[in-house]
């Protein structure tokens, strides 16, 4: 992973495809059991992020620990 000086601060780069600046949010809902949920909390706060960041970080650090990427989603133009 490589970072990149912003203004005030670093923004995470990621070797596995994807532009966290860049992409759009969507909303994903997952159920973990209580002790999970309070692991995900304890690690966020540790980090001092929120807990769909954390969740964003690991998932990103774990593809790019196992080589995985994904192609750029390519922009189509209607025709009007």
């Amino acid at each position: 992973m490589q970072y990149e000086r912003t203004m005030t601060a670093f923004r995470c780069i990621p070797s596995c495809g994807v532009d966290m600046a860049k992409d759009s949010s969507v909303t994903v809902t997952l159920r973990v059991s209580e002790a999970v949920r309070e692991l995900l909390r304890a690690a966020a706060e540790k980090d001092h992020r929120s807990m769909a960041n954390m969740v964003e970080v690991l998932i990103l650090r774990h593809c790019e620990a196992n080589e995985i990427s994904v192609s750029p989603k390519r922009t189509t133009k209607k025709s009007a």
